[in-house]
């Protein structure tokens, strides 16, 4: 089939309208997803809102001087008591929240009805095996309440008036049933839904 010339220029004129298309999408994410920096948030609240202390680098100081963070930017070293400062920002930009323990911290995977949390732990192994690390998971009412393991009876009394959030949990997590399952469909961690769930069910 001979294309008209017409034809022709319809074509191009298609191909260079979606090809600026695709340079303006391509700009607009690397705009919208700026690079992460390792900062540290002073507060809750600095967390909230994303009020970073961009830093050079961070040491967390978990072998030696585990009570304290150690900073360097601008080239000046500074430090910081774990339990004076909220939490972090690593270079992957993957939030962490200091709590009570300084040879860990806690990972923030979800701030939402309540705040989802995790911590890493290598598994026993025979001897020369690299160990593979076991998720552990927590959770806090907010981001300033204590965090505890995420189990179905610490959610029920950490919400003791929230009953619907009881029925919910026990039609949900039966035994063996892992309460940190995440919910594809809902994008966000199943406590959590079911928790905001319960609360609209009570307005």
């Amino acid at each position: 089939m001979t294309l008209l010339p017409s034809h022709i220029n319809s074509i191009r004129l298609l191909i260079l309208i979606m090809t600026f298309m695709g340079l303006s999408s391509a700009y607009s994410t690397k705009k919208a997803d700026p690079l992460p920096h390792p900062g540290i948030f002073m507060t809750c609240q600095d967390y909230k809102t994303r009020n970073i202390t961009i830093v050079d680098e961070i040491k967390l100081n978990h072998l030696f001087s585990g009570h304290y963070i150690d900073i360097v930017k601008d080239g000046k070293d500074a430090r910081y008591n774990k339990d004076s400062i909220f939490g972090y920002e690593d270079e992957k930009g993957k939030d962490y929240r200091f709590y009570k323990i300084y040879d860990d911290e806690y990972q923030i995977l979800e701030n939402l009805d309540m705040v989802i949390y995790v911590t890493y732990t290598p598994t026993h192994v025979p001897k020369g095996i690299s160990q593979p690390m076991m998720p552990y998971f927590y959770f806090s009412k907010d981001l300033n309440s204590e965090i505890i393991p995420l189990t179905r009876s610490n959610l029920i009394t950490a919400f003791p008036d929230n009953h619907n959030f009881h029925h919910e949990l026990e039609d949900e997590f039966k035994v063996g049933k892992p309460v940190s399952i995440y919910d594809e469909i809902n994008k966000m961690f199943r406590v959590n839904y079911l928790l905001h769930l319960s609360k609209t069910k009570s307005e």
